[in-house]
């Protein structure tokens, strides 16, 4: 499998490169989903705040292409193009040194924090923290709001439907094994799932 070395730019500004990127998806899915995970409010990354800025100023980030190269070393060359650019003097907005792929499980930094581990424990939330919390996530500031009923119902694509109990023995199986697909088709989680 061929995975793709990438920069974000500004169009404006070509030769700034601003984050440095791998990915196996065609360049302008995965432009889509940055600007897609950007656009989420909740997202307070160097990066995201960088493509929203640009966004409020009806500018939309370009996708560039460093080098194709096979999957099972993509880690590795993002790794070695973040520390090349920076050494070079790009400002980039990449929060780590590359070659790692956030996931849920072992390697996150909250796995197996619980009861007395976990950083909230025995704390708890004011009331007015908590009527806080609440107004922001009523009405349109709720990510929700506006899509309840997109697929309620009849209007859900498989409305009315049952899987086959071949499809259900084939998703079962899927999900069995210990290892996910996703994780199964990325080297990086495949590495970072044997450490």
């Amino acid at each position: 499998m061929k995975s793709t070395i990438y920069v974000l730019v500004d169009p404006r500004k070509k030769e700034e490169y601003r984050y440095v990127g791998k990915t196996v998806q065609k360049l302008s899915h995965r432009l889509s989903k940055h600007i897609y995970e950007a656009k989420k409010a909740n997202d307070h990354t160097y990066r995201a705040r960088w493509i929203r800025k640009l966004l409020h100023e009806d500018v939309k980030p370009q996708i560039v292409k460093l080098e194709i190269i096979d999957a099972e070393i993509d880690c590795e060359r993002e790794m070695y193009w973040i520390a090349r650019l920076k050494k070079e003097g790009y400002k980039l907005t990449n929060g780590t040194k590359g070659g790692e792929v956030a996931y849920p499980g072992e390697k996150s930094h909250m796995f197996g924090k619980t009861g007395t581990d976990a950083p909230f424990y025995g704390k708890h939330h004011s009331e007015e923290t908590k009527r806080q919390m609440s107004e922001g996530r009523k009405g349109e500031k709720n990510a929700m709001y506006g899509r309840g009923d997109e697929r309620a119902g009849d209007k859900n694509s498989f409305h009315g439907k049952k899987h086959t109990e071949k499809s259900k023995r084939k998703m079962s199986k899927k999900l069995k094994g210990g290892i996910l697909p996703i994780i199964k088709a990325n080297p990086c989680l495949r590495k970072q799932g044997e450490n």
